[in-house]
């Protein structure tokens, strides 16, 4: 799966989980008895008061916190891009990392917004010759996710089967058929050229499939 910066920002604050409210709290247990009911009032609404504006700020830090890397992740892509050329796969993740990594850093450290600190330090990236990765001029090649991959693979066996069960296998009765009545050459020839072909494509099939199996073993 490929590296952003918000996916990155929303681990950190673990956003993509159930909001866990800070604790309530109680008041203290001791002796109040020579306190009066006023004082004691007064006490409670005001330390209810405390814990209700403490819930309210956590729930709106939340919130602005989530909005802002909502429109860190959207951008992030676009913001990392050199102006020409192209990061190769591994370079464009690390530099998200390094993106996530540096604005968290002065998150840290003062009070400003994600989205302030994350501004600056793309103006910083652009700034600075990209942090020190190199461009190149080839796009790289787009990686697949699992699912599109487990796709392809099962597409390639749902071809193989329609071309050899189907496809030929209807040439090579329909070309068996037309020889065994007229025996004309032509019929004859294109007969062999279909079953040929049947056992090419399978043999093809298989062959790839080897050399693929082959070149994930050797990944491994």
């Amino acid at each position: 799966m490929k590296t952003t910066a918000g996916r990155i920002l929303y681990k950190y604050f673990e956003l993509d989980k159930k909001t866990k409210l800070p604790p309530s709290g109680a008041l203290p247990n001791e002796d109040i008895s020579h306190i009066e009911l006023h004082e004691k009032e007064t006490e409670r609404e005001n330390f209810l008061l405390q814990k209700e504006n403490q819930r309210d700020e956590f729930f709106t830090d939340s919130k602005q916190i989530k909005i802002e890397i909502s429109e860190i992740d959207a951008k992030s892509t676009s913001d990392l891009k050199p102006s020409q050329g192209y990061f190769s796969t591994e370079d464009e993740n690390k530099i998200q990392e390094m993106a996530a990594q540096r604005t968290l850093e002065e998150y840290q450290k003062s009070s400003r917004s994600l989205l302030k600190i994350w501004n600056e330090q793309i103006v910083h990236f652009h700034q600075n010759r990209y942090w020190g990765y190199s461009t190149q001029s080839q796009k790289p090649k787009k990686e697949l996710t699992q699912e599109q991959k487990i796709n392809r693979e099962v597409f390639s066996y749902i071809w193989a089967f329609i071309q050899s069960m189907i496809i030929l296998k209807f040439a090579v009765y329909y070309f068996g058929l037309e020889f065994a009545e007229r025996h004309d050459p032509v019929n004859l020839f294109f007969l062999i050229l279909a079953i040929l072909s049947s056992f090419a494509s399978l043999a093809f099939f298989a062959y790839r499939k080897s050399r693929r199996d082959k070149k994930l073993n050797s990944e491994k």
